[in-house]
């Protein structure tokens, strides 16, 4: 599989397509369109190393899930199983 350039997705996506030069079009025009493609998808790159990590969200799950069910009522190895069904459910989506 061959990976594309933001440039050449944001060509694919908005093709040039300006016919009239009048006011509407230069504003709507596919090169703004392909401009706010890059300048959104550069932002969401630099957003990445914002997440939290995996263990930061293991470990605030368990940290809620022990204060909704008591940690008398799961043990450890229970909280660490629920953990891991839940978090191996949403991981990849």
């Amino acid at each position: 599989m061959n990976k594309e350039t933001l440039e050449e997705a944001a060509k694919r996506l908005y093709p040039d397509n300006m016919v009239d030069l009048g006011f509407n079009n230069i504003f709507n025009s596919s090169l703004i369109k392909r401009i706010d493609f890059i300048a959104g998808a550069k932002w969401q790159r630099n957003q990445e190393p914002n997440k939290y990590s995996e263990e930061e969200l293991k470990e605030a799950f368990k940290s809620g899930f022990s204060l909704g069910c008591g940690s008398d009522v799961c043990s450890v190895n229970e909280q660490n199983r629920i953990c891991k069904e839940w978090f191996d459910q949403f991981k990849d989506k």
